[in-house]
């Protein structure tokens, strides 16, 4: 995606902390958006692609913040079968407390992005495993979102796919109207996927249409339980993972959450979490559940 012009383009599975100057060179920065820009003027958002698209054939990582100024980017196609961590802006790497990485004052609508791979969302693939329990700081603030995500195997979510541990994720003041399909996926989240670290999701409202078409395999708990499925579906967090510190306060979740398959009445989904770790602290506070499930 963007992150492709705006991205430290680190690999995987490369340490941020020794990368080079010039591959830092957004570390601190903000890039501000001082137009509206539509990329496929014309163009429906949807599985057939515009003129104008994106192949994510690699792994990016962006560093710095992005402004939107209140302005809105429309007509974004990303697609990609070649590697996994999709996401607009690529992956979400060495922030810090005074100068957080993310997004904030931006509106993203009539966009597309799917992924036949593991980790998607509509802005960040996820904060990845190599930043593990590196304290970095994410902020994502005054965003709104109108699009649609489609992931084929494991978390798939509007911000993050998924959040590793250690880290520091704050998500506020955002608007969430988007349309999120999992097909054979686990850990699908109207915010994000899955994750670990310190969450912090504060005054946002989410009325997004949550699809989930097939379910992953069935797995028995033990040898004595039925099979279950495997997946998770949350309003707002697919899956809070073994030591999670989550916590939403002052959100309302207003989706529709729907599932193509008839073992509804046994799959793990919550209206604000679809599962919880026993090892994750999770707080929900002056928040609301209204959406149909």
């Amino acid at each position: 995606g963007f992150s492709k012009l705006i991205s430290t383009q680190l690999l995987n599975s490369e340490d941020f902390d020794a990368a080079t100057d010039a591959e830092k060179i957004f570390v601190g920065k903000t890039i501000h958006i001082t137009a509206d820009i539509d990329l496929n003027p014309g163009w429906t958002a949807g599985e057939t692609a515009p003129t104008n698209k994106w192949l994510s054939q690699s792994y990016h990582g962006f560093t710095g913040m992005i402004d939107g100024g209140g302005h809105t980017i429309s007509g974004i196609y990303l697609s990609t079968t070649a590697r996994n961590h999709t996401g607009i802006f690529g992956n979400a790497r060495g922030g810090t407390a005074e100068k957080p990485v993310g997004v904030k004052n931006l509106t993203i609508k009539n966009s597309y992005v799917t992924s036949t791979q593991n980790i998607i969302s509509g802005l960040f693939g996820s904060v990845p495993a190599s930043e593990a329990n590196k304290n970095r700081t994410v902020l994502i603030e005054n965003v709104e979102m109108e699009m649609t995500i489609v992931g084929a195997t494991t978390e798939v979510g509007s911000v993050f796919g998924y959040v590793t541990s250690g880290n520091n994720v704050t998500i506020r003041n955002c608007f969430f109207q988007n349309t999120i399909r999992g097909t054979a996926t686990t850990k699908i989240g109207g915010i994000i996927g899955g994750g670990s670290g310190t969450i912090e999701i504060q005054n946002n409202y989410v009325n997004n249409t949550q699809i989930w078409e097939t379910l992953a395999d069935a797995v028995k708990p033990n040898k004595d339980s039925p099979a279950r499925p495997s997946s998770q579906s949350g309003g707002v967090v697919g899956c809070a993972d073994s030591g999670a510190t989550l916590t939403i306060r002052n959100t309302v979740v207003a989706s529709t959450m729907e599932t193509v398959n008839n073992n509804i009445s046994v799959r793990p989904t919550g209206g604000f979490v679809g599962d919880s770790h026993q090892k994750a602290n999770v707080t929900i506070e002056n928040s609301m559940f209204c959406g149909i499930d």
